[in-house]
Parts: structure tokens; sequence; C-alpha cells
């Protein structure tokens, strides 16, 4: 690949390097490397991979590392229904909109023209910028990849990110955080988003769904130290204009217990901080069997395994070193015949170079596997010693399956073991029903199982929408907020509870990409669009769809409404408020807990804690769906279902808890109007009094 100011190959990776900073950029210079962004003593660099080699030996160089991209994380099984908005639109000016806050979504697939991203009214283009890695133009860019589009006429002229035709996941993904509903001369309110006044800053990564538009010669260069290069450029936009941001990502990758991501996840440690939020999707696999455990009771635990890519990979851990642990394989041919056994023990791995082993194997003659087994120290505890299991099939192009089944059981007595899934499947054959101890858990994806992340799971309302064609789509996935089961598990690999939160993301509408629709009219996705409409002679889209891909830009949404009402919220504060506000959909649990973390994000009791104001005595929970408050101009307006028995008291809050006005509302009625005249403008609670709980609660309003 070319390169300005010089032709050889390059690559972007972290680098550790000890010492004075401008002794650690001297030396990446005289490498021939760059550095693009610097977190205490770790270097986001450009480097030659021709010196690599030389300046991974220099004595203050500890460490370089640099991984593959991340997969987007929707549900692939085509559950895609209608969700009913979390957000409550209570007024014509809700109290919190996200007005003064940045939202970064870091995804594939924008539609930089469709309406939801102005405001309500269409006056205010809220996307203020695009880094699209993967586009070609690289005019006077200084970014690693791409380059990128600064402002409405440069965002609306390029229409949409380079993969905008043949994906559509962050068109989704930002509309949830923060769409609007406009229509173009209309504003829907069903498809609002939880942070409409929000601006955008956005990132157009590479992922294994769109690298092959990616040229060959040049996709070494995406790799996740890109990633959180995308991370830093949204947070380096929001510090640029002072304003509080929330990243939300829709993305990731299985955790390793090899120490190849540890720069990585330390560097989203050193990220965030007082104002500066990462929210990521916990990831889809919670109906998988992706954990096999031998208690060392156990004579053995066993499970079949198929993988559609030639190799099937996973991660082992043994508890002590002393005690032989072994791994058997079943290779089973098409037909009755004996199948080919293999056993491998720790022993013989410890024997050879680097802890590497690997053996070919041979059936009907053929070299037709290949079996290779690596041991290291786990890197979350040195003390027990963690294996890599890779199966290769030279033949078929994948590993197992009905056709040639193949199944594993770790043995050894006395020993505790684990084996958890990475690529590939766990699986059940009737060849050996009693090889069926695979079960769930331990799937959490990275980032999302970082401490410093907020990790997002799903829960679910609607079991069905009708489509725009009029066809009804429906799937028997549970209601009134109940864990869907697609949502991956806890705990993480080093033991801590995961996921943190969870919010509706099973069957949620928002807005897909015109682009999209144009070039794939007959997608099976386009199925589940519930509406189109015309905008400046286009269709647009608004779309069903599922998985922690949604309940990420959820939560993200919210607090960005909680960082407007606090500007200054840091991880830990989110955290706080999240532990002490979140609904729980099953009360016979301990939360947090590893299928709902401390449950359902609650956007309104989150922000009564922001504000200080959940405590107070004096605020009752939100007012129920049968109670309508709408602020228009400094006139308060209360609708009800039905008349009112009897009288009732409203009374106004400022947010320092001092009641600042109240009013009495007489019986028969079912609209109320409220002038206001001598409130100054600012966020006040309301809390009405009705004697019932239908119509009882308290929300916030603003008086401009």
């Amino acid at each position: 690949m070319g390169h300005e100011g010089g032709t050889s190959t390059r690559i972007c990776a972290l680098v550790r390097i000890e010492g004075d900073p401008r002794d650690a950029y001297a030396l990446l210079s005289e490498h021939e490397s760059k550095a693009l962004a610097q977190w205490g003593d770790i270097y986001a660099a450009d480097i030659p991979v021709n010196r690599l080699y030389d300046l991974a030996a220099c004595a203050n160089v500890e460490r370089i590392e640099a991984n593959e991209p991340c997969s987007i994380l929707v549900d692939t099984t085509a559950v895609k229904v209608g969700v009913q908005m979390v957000r409550d639109r209570t007024s014509e000016i809700p109290a919190f909109d996200g007005t003064g806050v940045v939202i970064g979504i870091e995804d594939i697939g924008f539609d930089l023209t469709h309406p939801n991203f102005y405001s309500r009214y269409l006056h205010r283009y809220r996307i203020r910028r695009l880094w699209d890695q993967l586009s070609t133009d690289t005019l006077n860019s200084t970014l690693v990849v791409g380059r990128d589009y600064v402002g409405k006429e440069a965002l609306l002229n390029i229409k949409h990110s380079r993969d905008g035709l043949s994906q559509t996941h962050g068109t989704q993904t930002a509309g949830i955080a923060a769409g609007s509903g406009a229509e173009g001369s209309r504003t829907t309110s069903s498809y609002i988003g939880m942070a409409p006044e929000a601006d955008l800053c956005l990132v157009a990564n590479a992922t294994s769904n769109n690298i092959d538009i990616i040229d060959e010669s040049i996709r070494y260069k995406y790799t996740s130290t890109v990633d959180l290069l995308g991370f830093q450029y949204i947070f380096d936009y929001a510090e640029s204009v002072g304003k509080p941001c929330v990243i939300s990502f829709s993305e990731g990758f299985h955790a390793s217990m090899y120490d190849e991501d540890q720069l990585f996840l330390q560097v989203l440690d050193k990220m965030v901080g007082p104002g500066r939020i990462i929210v990521a999707a916990a990831g889809n696999e919670g109906r998988e069997k992706t954990y096999l455990h031998k208690e060392a009771s156990a004579e053995k635990a066993g499970t079949f395994i198929s993988s559609n890519r030639p190799y099937f990979l996973s991660l082992l851990r043994s508890y002590d070193r002393q005690k032989n642990m072994s791994v058997r394989l079943k290779f089973y041919g098409s037909g009755n015949e004996t199948p080919l056994t293999y056993t491998l023990s720790s022993p013989a791995i410890y024997e050879t170079p680097d802890s590497l082993y690997s053996d070919t194997l041979t059936s009907d003659g053929k070299k037709r596997f290949v079996v290779t087994m690596a041991a290291y120290p786990n890197y979350y505890k040195p003390e027990q010693t963690a294996f890599e299991l890779l199966i290769e099939d030279l033949e078929t192009g994948k590993v197992g399956g009905q056709n040639a089944p193949v199944s594993v059981e770790l043995i050894g007595k006395d020993t505790d073991i684990e084996m958890f899934k990475y690529v590939g499947n766990m699986t059940t054959n009737t060849l050996d029903p009693t090889l069926n101890d695979a079960t769930n858990g331990y799937s959490i994806l990275a980032p999302s199982c970082s401490p410093s992340v907020i990790s997002v799971g799903v829960t679910i309302y609607r079991t069905g929408v009708t489509n725009y064609l009029g066809e009804w789509k429906h799937v028997e996935e549970g209601t009134d907020g109940v864990r869907c089961t697609m949502s991956s598990l806890g705990p993480t690999l080093d033991g801590r509870i995961k996921p943190d939160v969870m919010a509706p993301g099973c069957n949620v509408i928002s807005s897909n990409s015109t682009w999209y629709l144009e070039e794939h009219p007959e997608a099976q996705e386009i199925r589940w669009d519930v509406r189109h409409f015309e905008y400046e002679g286009r269709t647009y889209p608004w779309n069903s769809s599922s998985g922690t891909s949604m309940s990420a830009p959820v939560v993200g949404g919210i607090i960005a409404l909680w960082l407007q009402a606090k500007p200054t919220l840091t991880p830990q504060e989110v955290m706080e408020t999240i532990a002490a506000t979140s609904r729980h959909y099953d009360p016979t649990l301990t939360y947090p807990n590893n299928l709902y973390g401390y449950g359902e994000i609650d956007a309104y009791k989150g922000l009564l804690h922001v504000l200080e104001l959940e405590n107070t005595g004096i605020i009752d929970h939100h007012l129920p769906q049968q109670t309508l408050l709408s602020m228009k101009g400094n006139t308060l307006y209360v609708q009800l279902e039905e008349p009112m028995a009897t009288s009732a008291d409203i009374f106004f809050y400022s947010l320092n808890g001092q009641q600042v006005h109240r009013e009495e509302l007489p019986p028969g009625q079912k609209r109320y109007m409220i002038p206001l005249p001598t409130l100054k403008s600012g966020v006040y609670a309301v809390q009405l009094n009705t004697g019932r709980a239908e119509t009882t609660g308290s929300s916030l309003i603003r008086i401009k």
C-alpha cells in the first residue's frame, strides 16, 4: 500500500513506551512511525510493518498490540417488530431532550440525508461531522485511514458513508439514540429517539460485515486501534465545542484470556471520565451454548461442535497446572464407521517449544484435520493456565455439523477444566446423547466487557408489528420488559458481573436508509419496514429491528439526557444512577446479576437521581400514561382520560426542592390550562396529587 512520505506497508497499532513522552515521540519518528494519539504511556501509532521488529526490540517499548475489527450486533434471526418509546414525550418542549450534548455513534451504513437527523421541524441539521474510515477520498486528510467531512454542506453532498449502499445499521442506531422523528413536513412522535435535540458525531468504521468493499491489499490497516481512534475523534470534537459526550457502540468481538487486548482495554479506561461516557452492546449470544465445564469431581464433560468456517476455535482454562488436563476429540464420518479418536494432554503441550503443539490427522488416507493447541498463563489469573484449541478441516471448508460430526470431551482426574466458545458452536448429536454438557454464559463481548464501559442487554415489550405492506410480522419473545433470550450473559472471563443494565432493544422502530432501500428493494430487511414516506423526491423508511445493537443506543440516548442535566457526570456516577434507579423485572433475583445486570434503565428515575430529587419526599413516581402534561409557552396543559371525580392539587418545585407554585384543580374536567407567567425560565418538577394511583405522579417540565 502506498503511504504519504513513503511506500512501505503500514499498520495502526497501540504501543506502550516507558519514559518521557518527548523521547517516545522521537523513538517513533526514528522508526519512521507517527504517533496518532496518546493516553498516558500508550500511543496509537502508524508503523511501517518492516520496522515493527526493530521497534519492539527497543528497551523502553513494553508492548505493541493490534487486533482485528469488530462485527455489528444486530440480531440475525429476523426478530424485527415494534417497541414503545422509552422516553415519554410529555410536552412540546420536553424538559430534557439532549440539547447541549454530543452523541457519538461509531457504526456502519449511515444515511446522512434522513430527516430524522434534523431537528423536529427541519430547521437544524444535527450531524456535525463524519469520519468515514472507509472513504477512498483522502485528499488533505491527516487521519490514518479514510477522511472526515465537516458541516451540513459537505455531509449532504456525499449523502451516505461509503458503505451506505450495502449497509444501514448506523442509520438505525443513530436514530434510536437521537432521532427527531421528522418526516419532512410533519413529525411522527411514535419514532422519536431518546435525545432528539442532541448533536451527532459519526464514525463509519470497518467491520467483518463491510470489509469486502475495502481493497484486499489494505485491509490489514483496519485494526481495533483504528476503532479506538474513532472514539477519540468523537471525544475530541465534543471537547472542541465544550459539550459533554456519550458514545454508543453496537459492535463487538470475543474477549480472550491471552493478553492481546490489554492495551485496548487500558486505553478505554483512560478515555472515559467526567462528561465522557462509552456505552456498548453486550452481544446477541444468549441463546447459544457457549460454555463447557468439567468439575474436578466429574469424570468428563462433553459437547459436539460445528463451525461454518474452515476452523473451530475455543478457549480453555485449567485451575491446576500440576494435574493432567486432556481433550479427547472424535471425528465421525458421514457413515456409521468408528470415529477417529484423538487425545491431546497438557504435558505434551508444555514440552513443546513455546507450549505450542500441532498435529495433522489422516482420514481415508488423506491429510484431513489439523489440531493445534497452545498454553499460556491466564491474563486475568496468572496462576491458571489458559489454552487455545484450534481444529481445522482441510477438506470441507467447515468443521463438524450433521454430515461429519465432531465431538470434544474434557477429561482429567480431579481436574477442573472450563471451555469457552470463540469461533463456532457447541451443539448436541444423537450419535452420543451423553455429550450435552454445554450451557449458556460467558458470552459478553468486548469492549462491553470492559470495566469502564456501560454494557447493555436487551428487554422486550411487543411481539408483533404490521409492515408497510400490511403484513403482520410476529415473533413470540415475551412482553413487559422480560429479558430477550438473545441477550448475552455474564460473567466476564475474569468473573465480573455483566451486563450492567438492560433496555428495550427487541423490535425497535427507527430510521432506515433510503440508499439501502433503493439498492436492495427486495432485501429481507425491507420486509421489516413499517412505514415509508416521501421527502425531497426520495422514499425514506422506518424499520423495525432487534438486538443489543438497538438497546445500546437507547441507553446512550438516555445518558445524554442525564448529561444535559449534569454535564460532568462520570462513568461511576452513571453506574451509581443505574444501580439506584433501574427497574427489576424479576424481584426474586438478587441485583446485579448476569442476566439483567442492575435491571432495566429508567430514564425518569435516573433524571431525578442525577438532579438529587429522588429522595426529597416531595416527588412521586412518573405520571402514568393516562395523564399527559404539555408545556406551550408559559402555559401548562393537563390532559386526563376521564374527568376528575374530586379536586386535585398540583405543585411546582425548583430543582433545589423548593415549592414555587401551587394550584387546586376543580373536579369534573378532563383538561386543565394553568398559566405560569411568574415562573422564571428553567426546569421544574411538577407533582400532581389526585387521590387516585391511576392519575397521581410527577413529571419534569421546562419553561422558556
